[in-house]
């Protein structure tokens, strides 16, 4: 059952006769948020398969379960018949205006568990559809949404926007996530096919894509799917492509092949060789694969995506830290953002795991991130 926490007055007591009726665990109290109460129907409390903590999942949002004690005795009751309890005479005799209402106690006890939000981690799902990627080939997948909602401890909403961000897609009721280098290649034929038929990336027609990519035994749904991920728009079936995202791929591309370190400079022309005519680079729409190190007076990059790092804060602090004891707060910045659903929350975590210190004239002040616990 879930409620509000309930509290009943003290002087409200329990005639001796019904003392050992009441089964003290017949219920789990739980307080909840009130938006709660609106969305009873579609409550669920669900654990990743590999956990033991569980979750509360509604519609669209996750919350966390905590146990918690009370020194107050809880009662649960509900309006019944006679044979309910009612007032002690002797409350009544120096109370006139006592309430003459009789009440059913179901349930008592001094435990309740606590429901706040809480952002979910996406790690159970990554795995599971990691397990099995698509390459092209034909392969047994199991993971339709059910099995996943079976076994992530996530909302349904929640679900669908991580497999968006994910980039995966549906093939025959079972969401997949691609293998890169498929979704890199069909990107390049879609981009080929542009040009020797004059399409304009503001308005490619899926149905006509799907035709020209026919001799190459590519899935429709891959297709379709890859137009989605790198689109800015579509309507009825015509996808206007964002020049930022089919850029961002092809970088992200060179930098996965680097097994060392690159010197920027070359990086940087390298990449404007391989894009199509009318598209620039900006290493800013990399943000989240780089480091960037100093070498001999000389910047290189190094291949570092932010996918490679844990979901929990500390272990995600941990892990940067090990990299650098000490990062400038814009360095650090596309490795944590998704820690926290807003600028406030994110303050919040980055004071909780680190110290914050400045450098230079006042005014131009630069920020400095180091850890704040001695074991990172």
């Amino acid at each position: 059952m879930f409620s509000t926490k309930i509290a009943i007055q003290e002087n409200l007591v329990i005639p001796d006769s019904h003392q050992e009726s009441f089964d003290f665990s017949k219920y789990t109290l739980f307080e909840v948020p009130k938006e709660i109460l609106d969305d009873l129907e579609s409550m669920s409390i669900r654990a990743d398969n590999n956990e033991t903590e569980a979750f509360l999942c509604t519609k669209n949002k996750t919350y966390s379960i905590r146990r918690a004690e009370t020194s107050n005795l809880l009662m649960l009751h509900s309006k019944g018949q006679e044979t309910g309890f009612e007032l002690s005479k002797a409350y009544k005799s120096e109370h006139t205006e006592a309430p003459t209402d009789h009440f059913d106690i179901v349930d008592i006890g001094s435990i309740y568990y606590e429901v706040r939000p809480t952002k979910p981690s996406p790690d159970t799902l990554k795995r599971l559809l990691q397990e099995n990627v698509y390459d092209g080939t034909n392969k047994q997948f199991q993971t339709t949404f059910d099995y996943l909602r079976s076994n992530v401890s996530m909302s349904d909403q929640e679900i669908l926007d991580a497999l968006e961000e994910l980039h995966c897609i549906n093939i025959d009721d079972k969401w997949v996530m691609v293998d890169d280098q498929l979704m890199r290649r069909v990107l390049q034929l879609i981009m080929l096919s542009c040009v020797e038929d004059d399409i304009a990336i503001e308005s490619v027609p899926a149905s006509q894509i799907l035709v020209l990519l026919q001799d190459h035994h590519v899935h429709e749904a891959i297709i379709i799917g890859c137009l989605s991920q790198f689109k800015v728009s579509e309507t009825n079936g015509v996808f206007r492509l964002s020049k930022e995202k089919i850029t961002t791929a092809y970088g992200h591309e060179i930098l996965s092949k680097l097994t060392n370190a690159m010197d920027l400079q070359s990086f940087m022309l390298e990449w404007d060789s391989q894009l199509p005519d009318g598209f620039t680079t900006d290493l800013n729409l990399l943000a989240g694969l780089y480091l960037i190190e100093e070498s001999m007076g000389n910047k290189e990059i190094v291949y570092f995506p932010k996918s490679i790092l844990p979901f929990d804060p500390k272990q995600r602090f941990q892990d940067l830290f090990k990299i650098r004891r000490k990062w400038l707060k814009q360095d650090m910045l596309p490795f944590v953002t998704d820690l926290a659903p807003n600028q406030r929350a994110l303050d919040a975590v980055l004071l909780t795991h680190c110290r914050l210190s400045t450098e230079g004239p006042r005014g131009n002040q630069t920020i400095y991130l180091t850890p704040r616990h001695t074991n990172f």
